[in-house]
């Protein structure tokens, strides 16, 4: 499982590599085998992938992994 964002860019080359952040589509995707991708790479335990940017003191955006409290 990559640990940088950089590592993940690289599993992602392949071709028929997909990303795999919560696995909410994904998974059963996978199950129903309308997705069959080559390699997969998790996102879960990439820090850079997690957490709110602000800008001018609004949210710009939220990372892939960012978690609900």
């Amino acid at each position: 499982m990559p640990k940088t964002l950089e590592e993940a860019l690289e599993h992602l080359t392949d071709d028929g590599a997909l990303p795999l952040a919560g696995g909410q589509t994904l998974s059963p995707t996978m199950k129903a085998r309308l997705a069959m991708p080559s390699k997969l790479a998790g996102l879960a335990r990439i820090p850079d992938m997690a957490g709110l940017r602000v800008e001018d003191g609004a949210v710009c955006s939220a990372g892939a992994m960012t978690k609900r409290r």
